[in-house]
């Protein structure tokens, strides 16, 4: 499956990424797999998990002399596929997500071909920031370093909620990268969002009549009967979060990827918006109670049980 671990990728927690020795110890490549995402039947057909791709997958600290002696340096996230057999083309977008995704990063980045001339001095360019000499980096219609036969697609200084100078002992031990690919992201997101499947989730959502929580949660009765009040602070984050889950989903199930080839992407988006959803909806709960005196919640609690007992189930 298109999934790697977050810790194989960082440094040891032995040091920090600034330690010039962490630096020289940092993992090689790593092989993996990205989902490839396509369109079943034609131009028109829906998008679908078609095949698992070998890639190799790396984050590499890049530093660049610029502006009269200014250095910089950042970590960057690349993964790399063959040029030939020619199954990812120039062009195509990389799709990472962090699971579990409610940590809510995910980043596409096109797949650039090699440098194949000298690589452009930069002592002399007059960048204002190391931001700005990042964005005209990232910006290139070729990769930067890469000078071997292979496609490329990075992502400069990751902005993810943990950071890569974080020691690996600090990062959530099931924190993983999943990766997908398709021809082009915007226009798949565009696509996904348009889809009946989609519609109906919102509409649902809107309805109340969604159910967004897990089948083990003891909730008798949607949350919009249950405590309007919660469920219409959530429906006005509903586009946010499904637009979120849509992107999620381009970079490829998390789990065992086989069960998913040929099923549509949609399949995966309604997962994920659902989890959205019921995350959102106990962050919700636990920010009233805090609200809530806990006098007020106790007598709450007391009524509840009264009229529970009066109607003769307490016995």
């Amino acid at each position: 499956m298109g999934r790697i671990a977050l810790t194989t990728l960082l440094p040891g927690s032995s040091g920090t990424v600034d330690d010039a020795q962490e630096i020289g110890a940092l993992p090689a490549q790593r092989a993996a797999t990205a989902m490839r995402i396509a369109r079943k039947g034609g131009a028109e057909g829906p998008l679908v998990y078609e095949a698992e791709i070998p890639v190799f997958v790396g984050m590499r600290w890049r530093s660049m002399a610029y502006g009269g002696g200014h250095c910089h340096g950042w970590w960057r996230l690349e993964v790399q596929a063959p040029a030939k057999p020619a199954v990812i083309q120039r062009g195509h977008a990389l799709v990472v997500a962090e699971h579990p995704y409610s940590n809510g990063w995910v980043q596409a980045a096109p797949f650039k071909r090699a440098l194949r001339r000298e690589r452009l001095d930069l002592g002399n360019r007059p960048f204002s920031s190391p931001q700005e000499l990042i964005t005209w980096i990232e910006a290139l219609l070729y990769d930067f370093w890469e000078k071997g036969n292979f496609l490329t697609a990075g992502i400069s200084a990751p902005e993810r909620p943990s950071k890569p100078q974080a020691a690996v002992r600090n990062l959530h031990e099931q924190a993983a990268l999943v990766f997908g690919i398709c021809d082009d992201f915007g226009d798949a997101v565009k696509a996904l969002m348009g889809t009946e499947e989609v519609d109906k989730l919102l509409k649902d959502t809107r309805k109340g009549t969604l159910r967004f929580w897990p089948s083990w949660v003891d909730l008798a009765e949607p949350p919009a009967r249950a405590d309007e009040l919660l469920y219409d602070l959530l429906i006005p984050e509903a586009w946010e979060l499904m637009q979120l889950a849509v992107c999620q989903a381009l970079a490829g199930p998390d789990e065992d990827s086989a069960p998913w080839i040929r099923q549509p992407v949609t399949a995966k988006v309604n997962h994920i918006y659902r989890e959205h959803l019921y995350n959102r909806y106990r962050t919700l709960v636990r920010e009233r109670r805090k609200l809530v005196p806990y006098d007020e919640r106790l007598a709450n609690r007391s009524h509840g049980r009264a009229a529970w007992e009066e109607d003769g189930d307490g016995e």
